[in-house]
Formats: structure tokens, sequence, C-alpha cells
């Protein structure tokens, strides 16, 4: 009998918060995607929009293990480090037994950057 490894297809990952301030040239810097704190959650904002809060990166488990703690707002701090650093994301595969994967991103502001390379 042949001996299977994991390979997941359907992984995802959430950008650093510092991704996109730490990186952007200097003059785009003002108009670069953030994460802003508010009293209901953390946000995304992108040339001064609010964009999205960070659910999407927050809720992993908590489908199966905690629905009723599932919300469409969230903290930054509630995403499993596996989601953004390369590192723990290796340890957390470990714990899951997987040998691979395809990673999707949850790109919180990918197209919004686009926008600000638009003349």
């Amino acid at each position: 009998m042949a001996a299977y490894r994991l390979i997941s297809s359907d992984s995802h990952v959430y950008e650093p918060q510092d991704l996109w301030t730490r990186r952007m040239p200097a003059q785009f810097q003002d108009r670069a995607p953030r994460l802003i704190s508010r009293e209901d959650g953390d946000w995304w904002y992108c040339d001064g929009r609010k964009v999205t809060g960070t659910a999407a990166g927050s809720q992993t488990g908590r489908r199966f293990e905690e629905p009723e703690a599932l919300s469409r707002t969230d903290r930054f701090a509630h995403i499993r480090p596996g989601g953004y650093l390369p590192d723990a994301r290796m340890k957390d595969m470990d714990l899951d037994g997987v040998a691979a994967e395809e990673d999707e991103k949850i790109l919180i502001a990918g197209e919004n950057v686009a926008r600000l390379y638009q003349f």
C-alpha cells in the first residue's frame, strides 16, 4: 500500500499588517493600504477609504469549534500567525499533517493598490 501525503489545494494566507506601509514607494505612502484599529475592530483602509475588516483572516477554526463566535469584525491579533508568518505556517502545516499546499491570498488591498498606480 502506498503512503499518501496530504496536499492542500485550498489554503489561504493573509497579508502582514505592515506589508504595504513598509514596501510602498514614497510617493504613495499616504495612500498605501494600512490597518487601523477602531472601536468595532481592525479595518483595512486604502487611499483613505475603509476597504474591509480582518474577520476573513481571524475565523480559522471557529466555524467548527465556536460557530457562535463568528463575526463580521475582529482584531488582527486574532489571526493565527501561521496565516502571515512563513515559519509559523510550516508549524501549522505540520500540526495538520499537510506536506504541501497551494495558497490563496486573501489580498485585502490588491485591487485598491492597483488603482494607486493608474494614471
